[in-house]
């Protein structure tokens, strides 16, 4: 039996559940499997036999917990708004602290991530072994599959195409506006994937950003935002990287980044890891300090979407948006990005059934639960389909890798954009 200090500090949460079912509907791994313990009300009743004692905190259980999207459409959803997703995350940092997470996150985590040089170097040699792979055919091109006779390595999964040259090759510390004076002075928060995975998607946010008048600093010694450790239970570490980001970006006016999971997490340290009085001050000023691009974009830049030009490539085509999770229910953002696509010339914009439907990817769920990850990717899968269009843009460089894979699986004759790719 392992112990539970975290759930049991959360003892009172339990008593929000009413059992009525209503959240079944809204899970997306319920729907997959049709099994009560792999929903919103079932992990409910697990947390609180556990809390009372009535059932063992295992390993067994541990599945259970770890197929967990954390989307909160069942909290949203609620009718009591039962925070199902604040008992997973406890009853994850209680396996963590028992040394019960696979050995992987561990060296990844505690090796890489807290290491950014490390992680940089560690992906430039695997960028370069990348490219010895066979390219996906068709209109996603930057994926890249493995040899039919090493498939099962990736269980036949489509593998993001690494950056050839990382963010801080194509990015100076410090960008000046294109104008004579700055409207705005911000910190720019790339997160890991704009950093290396897709840098140039990094690259041309800081441009865009220069031309609406801001003055944009990538400071070096920022770090992982910390979702994928918090996520999997690994509070310690997450308040680690929590400290290093703070102190990267102490002195800007504003931090930005274009990845929606990245600023949800950075507008989490508060509720998640403040543990003292001394960070709960420090992170309570930081995260007034956040925004995600489209907040941003339309909230202190006051960006008319006439404004911005499409891509000669891309005008005249259908285009439709996915609302990630950290987007629409973490920080509730809807309405920004559809506000861009409808109202930039040369788009059709076509709304997506169920846009903000979880399409999968759920951080690591997607590299242990690939079965379970599919599933749910399929119902997304139907509804580009029905939608008809030539483009999915969404703003999550982690729905994007999942909705290419998906896309791939379904022969969709679809590309999968950031938001603000599709704009010169």
């Amino acid at each position: 039996m392992l112990a539970a200090p975290e759930l049991a500090k959360r003892r009172d949460l339990t008593r929000a559940c009413m059992k009525c079912g209503f959240c079944s509907y809204f899970c997306p791994t319920y729907q997959a499997e049709l099994q009560e313990g792999l929903g919103a009300r079932g992990r409910q009743m697990l947390v609180r036999n556990v809390i009372q004692g009535q059932q063992q905190l295992t390993h067994q259980l541990a599945d259970r917990l770890n197929t967990c999207t954390l989307c909160r459409a069942c909290v949203v959803n609620c009718p009591a708004k039962a925070p199902t997703d604040q008992l997973v995350l406890a009853a994850r940092a209680d396996l963590a602290n028992a040394g019960q997470y696979p050995l992987g996150k561990r060296v990844v985590f505690r090796l890489f991530l807290k290491h950014r040089r490390l992680l940089g170097l560690g992906l430039k040699w695997a960028a370069w072994w990348q490219r010895l792979l066979p390219a996906t055919a068709g209109r996603q091109g930057k994926a890249r599959h493995l040899p039919h006779f090493l498939e099962g390595l990736t269980q036949g999964r489509q593998l993001p195409q690494l950056a050839s040259r990382q963010l801080r090759q194509l990015v100076p510390p410090l960008s000046r506006p294109s104008g004579a004076l700055a409207r705005l002075r911000v910190g720019f928060f790339s997160g890991c994937s704009q950093e290396f995975l897709d840098a140039e998607s990094g690259a041309h946010l800081v441009d865009l950003l220069g031309r609406q008048g801001c003055e944009v600093h990538f400071p070096r010694a920022q770090g992982c935002c910390g979702s994928p450790v918090v996520t999997s239970g690994d509070l310690e570490l997450g308040r680690a990287l929590a400290d290093q980001n703070v102190a990267a970006f102490r002195d800007f006016d504003l931090v930005f980044s274009g990845c929606a999971s990245c600023s949800s997490m950075l507008k989490e340290y508060l509720p998640c890891l403040a543990n003292t009085p001394e960070r709960r001050q420090r992170y309570a000023q930081f995260q007034a300090k956040i925004r995600n691009v489209s907040e941003l974009l339309f909230g202190e830049l006051r960006l008319d979407p006439a404004q911005l030009k499409v891509k000669p490539e891309y005008r005249g085509k259908r285009v439709t948006w996915h609302d990630p999770c950290h987007l629409v229910r973490y920080q509730d953002i809807r309405a920004e990005p559809r506000r861009l696509l409808r109202g930039a010339a040369g788009l059709e914009y076509i709304e997506m059934p169920h846009a903000d439907r979880c399409c999968g990817m759920a951080g690591t769920l997607t590299l242990y639960y690939y079965d379970l990850a599919k599933k749910i990717g399929d119902v997304k899968a139907r509804a580009i389909q029905t939608s008809g269009a030539d483009i999915v843009v969404t703003e999550c460089p982690g729905c994007i890798v999942q909705l290419t894979d998906t896309a791939v699986r379904h022969g969709l004759d679809v590309q999968v954009l950031h938001l603000l790719d599709l704009f010169e």
